[in-house]
């Protein structure tokens, strides 16, 4: 029986077909009496390729039929029954049922594929190019005819494919791995950007508040120097006004009025003159304090001034009070009026008065 088989393959192999039948259906004889199942479906198997070559392709579509079906039945290796798929398949091309060849040449190349069976994904990735051809399905064809002749140079060495699927594995490693590397470089430059970004935000940032912080010192120095200047300025005002108050002239008038009533042993008049003169000088005092007083004050120093001056000159100065009755008492103590230098203005009043003579001259306030 497997001699059968071998002197089949030669004959085939010899284009020697009817021979090749002939040993195929000898070798298919002694199998079938010997029940041997997986003989009967080898041989089965080589008598549709044998007819396929005839170009007998009925023939070999049944004998395929039957060897696939066998196949099946027994469990066995898969690259048996994809042998024979790809003879159904290009059967069926030769009696142009494209539709049942495609059908037939997909299972090819799935089993095949999922058992990396690399001669069967070259015979039948063949087949599919002759089927698309045969469609007129360029595309398509060249398509199968790129991985027929891939899986042809590499078919007779497992080794060279295992190594070129490890080289693209590698490559696309490597590829991953250059990818996460520029992705990493490209975080880093984000990082390092930001970095600086943040630096120059925080650079900006500690300027502005040290803009803030010397303006604000320069503002705190000027606000100081306006109020130590305005509290200068007060001061010079308070002692100019008081200097007005306290003017020369009246104090040594009335330090003349003293001396000439103590030197006339007129103890009683310069007591009197004394007393005058120091109310005079603690109301001035007193009123130097304030931007405005009390009316009733303002009017008390006036009063104590030409009492002052009527001493001096021996009561020949009378005056008389004008004041308005319509205004009530407590609007009179209530009412207050800037702090002036009310003295020397009525000393500037007493001035103009016509000189004296032996009668009293009457001035109105």
């Amino acid at each position: 029986m497997a001699p059968n088989l071998n002197l089949g393959n030669i004959a085939l192999d010899e284009k020697k077909y009817d021979d090749a039948l002939r040993y195929y259906l000898e070798a298919l004889k002694i199998a079938d009496s010997l029940k041997y199942d997986i003989r009967i479906a080898q041989a089965k198997s080589n008598i549709a390729y044998a007819y396929y070559l005839k170009k007998e392709y009925n023939k070999g579509i049944k004998y395929s039929k039957e060897a696939i079906d066998l196949y099946n039945e027994l469990q066995v290796e898969p690259f048996y029954s994809i042998s024979t798929l790809h003879t159904l398949g290009v059967s069926y091309i030769g009696i142009k049922q494209y539709r049942n060849a495609e059908n037939v040449l997909q299972e090819c190349l799935s089993s095949a594929k999922e058992n990396e069976f690399m001669l069967g994904l070259e015979v039948c990735n063949q087949a599919m190019y002759e089927l698309r051809q045969e469609q007129k399905k360029f595309d398509e064809a060249l398509f199968y005819y790129k991985n027929y002749v891939r899986y042809k140079d590499s078919v007779f060495n497992v080794e060279t494919v295992k190594q070129l699927n490890a080289i693209e594995s590698e490559k696309m490693l490597n590829e991953k791995n250059q990818e996460i590397t520029e992705l990493s470089e490209e975080k880093a430059k984000s990082e390092i950007s930001i970095k600086k970004e943040y630096s120059i935000y925080i650079g900006i940032a500690v300027i502005i508040a040290i803009l803030l912080l010397i303006g604000f010192w320069l503002y705190t120095l000027r606000n100081r120097a306006l109020i130590a200047e305005n509290k200068q300025k007060l001061i010079e005002s308070e002692l100019h006004a008081l200097r007005n108050q306290m003017n020369p002239h009246f104090i040594f008038n009335a330090l003349n009025g003293v001396q000439n009533y103590i030197l006339k042993s007129d103890t009683y008049q310069a007591y009197n003159y004394i007393i005058k003169f120091s109310e005079s000088i603690r109301l001035i005092l007193e009123n130097s304090k304030e931007s405005f007083i009390e009316l009733h004050k303002e009017m008390e120093l006036i009063r104590i001034y030409i009492d002052l001056e009527k001493l001096r000159f021996r009561d020949k100065i009378e005056y008389l009070e004008n004041i308005n009755f319509e205004i009530p008492e407590e609007g009179m103590l209530s009412q207050k009026s800037p702090s002036f230098p009310s003295p020397p203005e009525v000393q500037l009043v007493l001035t103009l008065v016509p000189q004296f003579s032996n009668s009293s001259s009457t001035a109105p306030f």
